[in-house]
C-alpha cells in the first residue's frame, strides 16, 4: 500500500532525514524520493528510486507478469503472495497482487487470486478498490 510524507519549509532550514529503510537487513521501500532546493537554488535536487527495489516483493511480482506474458499466458492463478513468512498481511498481499498485475487492455489476460471461501470477498474488494 502507498504511504506519503510530504514536508514543507518556510525559511532556510536544515533538516535531517533517517531513511532507516534503506538499511542492511530491512526490506527496501517500492520507491522512494527526495527534492529540496539547497542554498536557495532555484532548480530542484531531486534523489529517488522512483520503482521496486530489486528483490522486493513487487518487483518479484512484476517480472513473473513480464514473464507470463513473455509466454503467452494470459490466466493467471496465485495465492496471496508473501503471506506464509508474514511479510505481507493477506489485505497487502492482495492490494499488491492487484497493483502489479499490468492492466494493459490485451483481450482475455486474467489475474485469479487462489483464497479459501472465507476469504473471497475481503480479496475482491481489496482488488476492487486497488483497481477503481
Amino acid at each position: 500500500m502507498p504511504n506519503l510524507l510530504a514536508m514543507s519549509f518556510e525559511g532556510s532550514v536544515t533538516p535531517a532525514f533517517d531513511l532507516h529503510c534503506l538499511e542492511p537487513g530491512r526490506t527496501p521501500p517500492d520507491g522512494w524520493g527526495i527534492a529540496c532546493y539547497p542554498g536557495g537554488e532555484p532548480a530542484a535536487l531531486v534523489l529517488k528510486e522512483a520503482g521496486p527495489a530489486h528483490g522486493s516483493p513487487s518487483s518479484a511480482l512484476v517480472s513473473a507478469w513480464e514473464r507470463a506474458g513473455d509466454w503467452g499466458l494470459s490466466r493467471i492463478a496465485t495465492p496471496l503472495v508473501g503471506v506464509q513468512g508474514g511479510v505481507l498481511t493477506p489485505d497487502e498481499a492482495a492490494g499488491l497482487l492487484a497493483e502489479t498485475f499490468p492492466d494493459d487492455g490485451q483481450a482475455g489476460r486474467e489475474l485469479v487470486i487462489v483464497v479459501d471461501a472465507t476469504e473471497r470477498d475481503a480479496v475482491e474488494a481489496i482488488v476492487r478498490r486497488t483497481r477503481a
